[in-house]
C-alpha cells in the first residue's frame, strides 16, 4: 500500500482511521497497515489504540521503527519504565540513533533518574551536536539539580550558534527566559535584562515578563525603568499584586 496519507490533518485524521481499519479488515496480516494505523491513533492521542495497533505491527514484523513507535506511545500513556525497555530495544539493534537516546533522557527524567536523562541526552549529542531538543533539555536538567553554570552555558550556545534558527523546535523566548532566570542568580543584571528584553519583544503581553524586568531595573537603582515595566505588567493584569506593591512602594 502506497502511504499518501496525511496524519497531521485534524479534518483528515478520522477518516484515515476509518480507511485504515477497513483495509485491516481484508488484510490483517500486513504489518504496514497495522503501523499506518497506530500512526493515525497516536495523531487522534488514541494512545491505548495506537499501542495496540504497533504491538500487532510488531507480532507480524520485528522492525525497529515499530519498536520506537510503540515506546513513545508507552511513554504517552505514562508508562514510562515500559517506554525505557522498547526504545533499550531498538539501541540494541541500531546505537547510532539519536532520537532514541532523546526520548531515553526524556523517560529517565520523568521517573526522576536525573544522572541517566543526562547521560542519554549526552549521547545524542555525541552523534548529533546541533541537536536543539537534546540541548535544551540537557539544560533544563542540569538546571534542576543545580549545576548552573553547565546549564548556562548550554544555553548561551543555543542563543549564540542560533541552532533554533536552524532547527525551530524549541521557543526561543524559553531560552532567554531560562537565561535571563540564571544571570539573575548570578547577580548579573545587566544581562538576565538583555534576555527579559528579548522575551518582551516577542512577547509583549507577558506581564510576568515585564514584572521581573522591574525588579530587575530597581535592583540597579533605575527607578524610572523600574517603574514603568511595572505599569506595563499592571495595565495587563491589574489584579497582578505584586506589581502594583512594586510600583507603589518605589
Amino acid at each position: 500500500m502506497e502511504n499518501n496519507m496525511d496524519y497531521t490533518s485534524p479534518g483528515l485524521i478520522e477518516e484515515i482511521i476509518a480507511e485504515l481499519s477497513n483495509l485491516l479488515k481484508d488484510d490483517p496480516q500486513n504489518h504496514v497497515l497495522w503501523f499506518d494505523y497506530g500512526n493515525a491513533l497516536m495523531n487522534a492521542f488514541y494512545y491505548d489504540k495506537a499501542l495496540e495497533a504497533y504491538e500487532k505491527a510488531i507480532k507480524l514484523e520485528d522492525n525497529v521503527k515499530f519498536h520506537l513507535s510503540k515506546g513513545i506511545a508507552l511513554h504517552s500513556l505514562m508508562r514510562y519504565d515500559e517506554a525505557i525497555l522498547e526504545y533499550n530495544k531498538v539501541l540494541d539493534k541500531v546505537n547510532k540513533y539519536p532520537d532514541v537516546y532523546f526520548r531515553l533522557g526524556l523517560a529517565y527524567a520523568k521517573t526522576d533518574k536525573s544522572d541517566q536523562a543526562i547521560e542519554q541526552y549526552i549521547k545524542a549529542l555525541d552523534i548529533n551536536p546541533d541537536y536543539v531538543d537534546a540541548l535544551y533539555h540537557l539544560a533544563e536538567m542540569y538546571k534542576e539539580i543545580g549545576m548552573y553554570l553547565e546549564s548556562l552555558e548550554i544555553f548561551k550556545k543555543i542563543v549564540d550558534d542560533h541552532i533554533i534558527l536552524k532547527q525551530e523546535t524549541v521557543d526561543l523566548t524559553l531560552v532567554h527566559y531560562d537565561l535571563a532566570y540564571l544571570y539573575t542568580g548570578k547577580a548579573l543584571f545587566d544581562d538576565a535584562i538583555k534576555h527579559l528584553e528579548r522575551v518582551a519583544f516577542t512577547h509583549p503581553e507577558y506581564a510576568d515578563v515585564h514584572y521581573k524586568l522591574g525588579k530587575l531595573y530597581k535592583k540597579k537603582g533605575d527607578i524610572p525603568k523600574a517603574m514603568i515595566e511595572f505599569e506595563k505588567a499592571i495595565r495587563i493584569n491589574p489584579n497582578y499584586k505584586d506589581a502594583r506593591d512594586e510600583y507603589w512602594n518605589l
